[in-house]
């Protein structure tokens, strides 16, 4: 059976849509998986975002155009129907957007300034597009958008307990597999009365290279004076014996 008219516009649109979706979803899986933990990852995040809402507003005027060549009725029903949609998407974004800016000139938050918005308590950490990045003691990053900021909230200017990140590599021979390496460093990190046992240390595979593994590591402590004492302390657990007598 043919299909022709208004069904088959109805298909094309379907169609097109699904393939539409299906290109944001790749592409913000690409972002997730290689930008994961860039610097430039939130606002890369954010140009996604828009750019994303402004295709979609495209496709939406390309749709009516299309229905509106096959059947008029049906033309003036789509149309309320995204137009109600865009006022509610453009008046969530726009929201965000003014309140971000009239934040960012008001300068009363700041870069690495603690604050408290509802239940989620953290250190700034950047200012995006529609929403504030923040890191709470826990190590997790959250997004939260501008409006909250006039809801309630407790500004801070140092959390309870300032936690800094201790960062060096470390070359192991390749008798163990990764996993084993992580959680003896993991325990050793966590059992030195240095670090702050609010965050977990991070341990990475760097690569592999002539029979070695190239590791890694991030601890974090309540001062920076601790920084080599953490450091010391791992290398030593794989100096051989010979060189540690000498």
């Amino acid at each position: 059976m043919e299909i022709s008219g208004l069904p088959l516009t109805i298909l094309k649109i379907l169609f097109f849509g699904t393939l539409l979706g299906l290109l944001f979803a790749i592409l913000k899986n690409g972002i997730k998986f290689l930008a994961a933990e860039k610097t430039y990852s939130k606002r890369l995040n954010d140009v996604f975002l828009n750019g994303k809402t402004i295709a979609w507003l495209i496709f939406g005027f390309w749709s009516i155009e299309l229905i509106a060549l096959k059947d008029p009725w049906y033309t003036r029903i789509f149309a309320m129907v995204l137009i109600i949609t865009i006022i509610g998407i453009s008046w969530t974004i726009v929201r965000d957007l003014i309140t971000g800016l009239l934040t960012k000139m008001d300068g009363s938050y700041m870069v690495n300034g603690w604050i408290r918005v509802k239940d989620i308590e953290g250190k700034i950490k950047s200012f995006g597009f529609r929403s504030l990045e923040i890191e709470t003691e826990k190590g997790e990053t959250v997004n939260i958008a501008y409006h909250l900021l006039n809801q309630e909230m407790i500004v801070r200017s140092q959390p309870t307990e300032s936690v800094m990140s201790c960062s060096f590599e470390i070359e192991v021979p390749k008798t163990k597999p990764f996993n084993e390496y992580q959680k003896i460093i993991r325990i050793e990190v966590l059992n030195s009365h240095w670090v702050s046992l609010k965050r977990e240390p991070k341990i990475k595979l760097l690569g592999e290279e002539n029979g070695s593994l190239l590791l890694q590591v991030t601890a974090y402590t309540l001062d920076e004076r601790y920084f080599d004492d953490i450091e010391t302390l791992i290398k030593s657990l794989f100096i051989p014996k010979q060189e540690a007598s000498e």
